[in-house]
């Protein structure tokens, strides 16, 4: 089974959603690496990929699974000045952090900027910062150089 199915499984078991639920037409990235700086507030996570989601309905993601759970940061909106700057802008966390499966679904305002190669096949950073309700998300995180896992449902 390939890994980027398996981390989809996880994130839609996680949302509630089976694996048949997955929108026709949705593109799912994975990239592996490790985040230099992960915090919520006053907390700290490892990381050692993220999965971006390019959803049928106009929606962004990238996930990120930390220890205990999956969080999500979506937006609508993006810019790409060049092939090498992507910036998605955030305006909602999605979170589940706890072995319930419960999410939490917040409205947050902030950007995530993607650095990859022109072809897109190389992911080389993401830099996230984001203001929820109640927490600031600061991600910095740095892929291994090898080409990204790409799946269209």
């Amino acid at each position: 089974m390939k890994p980027l199915f398996i981390v989809t499984i996880l994130i839609l078991s996680l949302l509630g959603r089976s694996a048949n639920a997955v929108p026709a037409g949705t593109l799912l990235i994975s990239a592996k690496g490790a985040c230099s700086r992960f915090s919520v507030s006053d907390k700290n996570y490892t990381c050692d990929k993220l999965l971006y989601a390019e959803l049928p309905n106009g929606r962004f993601g990238y996930t990120f699974v930390v220890p205990g759970g999956v969080m999500t940061l979506f937006g609508g909106r993006t810019s790409q000045p060049a092939p090498e700057r992507y910036t998605l802008i955030i305006d909602k966390i999605v979170t589940t952090f706890d072995q319930s499966g419960k999410t939490a679904d917040l409205p947050a305002t902030g950007t995530c900027v993607l650095y990859l190669s022109g072809d897109g096949k190389i992911f080389h950073e993401l830099h996230c910062d984001v203001k929820g309700e109640v927490d600031r998300i600061v991600i910095d995180f740095k892929s291994d150089g090898k080409p990204v896992s790409a799946d269209r449902f």
